[in-house]
């Protein structure tokens, strides 16, 4: 059991730690590739892997798609905003950032949202006062993004607000996302059906979008390039490998406790990327977040174990 364990936890540590180099690395890619065209490239080739990795459960999983119609579209829905609203805001503001805006909305809106999408629950003054913390954070990590310049080049403000837009739609679509998750998971949809159908609606959407806009655009020469492919493998396919393989092995409280630890990661990651500018306060607010959501979650732990 305790072998179990360690891998699981192994499994969330390579999961921190490729999603926090994966972003610095997208982020660079994108400063020469539109967000959505990438997207699509990236998505469509995960896709394709975890389509073909499921293809002896076909005939078992179109079984169960009419009876889970509605938890699919939204599924889908969500995944959409988690995922293809990353891509904009990694093109013009800091990776870390980017990456505590979207966790540290989470605690807030499960706070927020606990009634409608989760099992009735007090909220405790310690909880409101975890999610006012987080939420003061937030927007100081907003004014850093708004009233300094990340990288070498300017940003417009327009790119910022966006960007901003972005982050907010992509931690709202988290939450949500992970509550369609565990309906699927409770109707016996297994890591790879969910993996393999998540991306539908994406890959539609952005392929719409990357071909009105880029008529004359290659997709097998885009498939293949070198940069593209290797973004698909450490943006999409091993994180999302390893974080189904960490649920098979760990409760959710223990995966929650060790996600935060991603945008620390991504922080140390952007030091070695000469295109972008590090600031100290930047790291006391990641580090502040990583320790309010560590709080949160031990809170909880700690009632579970008292129920």
């Amino acid at each position: 059991m305790i072998r179990y364990e360690w891998l699981g936890m192994s499994a969330v540590l390579g999961y921190c730690f490729i999603s926090a180099f994966s972003r610095v690395f997208v982020s660079n890619v994108l400063q020469i590739q539109d967000p959505v065209t990438l997207s699509f490239y990236i998505f469509t080739l995960g896709a394709l892997i975890f389509a073909t990795a499921n293809i002896h459960r076909y005939r078992l999983l179109f079984a169960k798609l009419k009876s889970n119609k509605m938890n699919l579209m939204y599924l889908n829905i969500t995944t959409m905003g988690s995922w293809l609203f990353l891509a904009y805001p990694l093109k013009f503001i800091e990776p870390a950032i980017v990456s505590t805006i979207t966790l540290g909305i989470g605690p807030i809106l499960s706070l927020l949202l606990s009634d409608k999408l989760y099992i009735r629950s007090e909220k405790s003054f310690l909880d409101i006062l975890i999610a006012g913390g987080l939420f003061l954070v937030i927007l100081f990590l907003i004014n850093v993004c708004l009233y300094t310049n990340e990288g070498n080049n300017d940003i417009s403000l327009y790119n910022k607000i966006v960007s901003l837009m972005c982050c907010t739609i992509v931690g709202i679509s988290i939450v949500v996302n992970g509550f369609q998750t565990r309906k699927l998971i409770n109707n016996d949809f297994s890591s790879l059906d969910i993996l393999m159908l998540r991306f539908i609606l994406l890959i539609f959407v952005s392929g719409i979008i990357t071909f009105v806009y880029h008529p004359d655009i290659s997709i097998l020469s885009g498939m293949m390039d070198r940069d593209i492919v290797f973004s698909s493998l450490i943006f999409v396919v091993l994180p999302l490998f390893l974080i189904q393989l960490s649920m098979r092995q760990l409760k959710p409280i223990t995966i929650s406790m060790m996600i935060p630890l991603m945008p620390v990661l991504t922080y140390f990651f952007e030091r070695y990327d000469q295109r972008l500018i590090t600031f100290n306060h930047t790291l006391y607010a990641i580090l502040m977040v990583f320790f309010l959501m560590l709080l949160a979650t031990y809170i909880r732990l700690s009632r579970r174990v008292s129920a």
